[in-house]
């Protein structure tokens, strides 16, 4: 038997989720104690329809999520404005855009000018839901990006010394004072650490 999702069933169920945060892995996915426990948690809201079983909460968390991936794409693009009522507020100015973009991507059609009312919860669930082998996490630094940088190999490049700064003024040494060095915009690195 199919599952029937009314708003406040799936508003408790995408609050839940975002409460559980903690048991998300990598890139929002739940385990299935997690669903089962949804599952549980919604019960009391049923209108309409059988009861919500793990497997059904799962696959309502499929389908949120993709929509979610949508949404999150829509808000990336330069020139839109999101809005959680109206969605990608497509007007006049943004009409051209916004048919050129819905021809490559037809999934985008309902969000012209409808919002999606979990776009929030779902920030917190999955707030970048991109996927791929590309796709830069971050929870950990890259490890190209060294942790800490000896102090002769940047302070010399920014002018700063533990004793002191262009200005001559001096960093005590129980303030702290965070250091970057540059390269070249081909070769960019960055080293922060902190001196006391």
């Amino acid at each position: 038997m199919s599952a029937i999702w009314v708003a406040w069933e799936e508003e408790e169920f995408t609050n839940f989720l975002s409460d559980c945060i903690s048991e998300a892995g990598d890139g929002g996915s739940f385990k299935t104690p997690t669903f089962a426990a949804a599952a549980t948690h919604i019960a009391p809201f049923l209108e309409r329809g059988p009861t919500k079983t793990t497997q059904m909460c799962k696959n309502k968390y499929s389908v949120m999520r993709h929509a979610w991936k949508v949404v999150y794409t829509i808000k990336q693009v330069s020139g839109w404005s999101w809005d959680e009522t109206t969605g990608a507020s497509i007007n006049q100015d943004t009409k051209s855009s916004w048919d050129d973009y819905v021809a490559r991507h037809p999934e985008a059609r309902p969000y012209r000018n409808r919002g999606w009312p979990y776009a929030h919860a779902f920030e917190i669930i999955n707030p970048s839901p991109a996927s791929g082998a590309n796709v830069f996490v971050p929870t950990a630094p890259p490890l190209s990006t060294p942790l800490s940088a000896p102090l002769s190999a940047t302070s010399s490049s920014q002018g700063n010394t533990q004793g002191g700064d262009e200005d001559g003024a001096g960093v005590a040494p129980h303030e702290s004072q965070e250091v970057a060095a540059e390269g070249s915009d081909d070769d960019w690195e960055v080293s922060i650490f902190t001196i006391v």
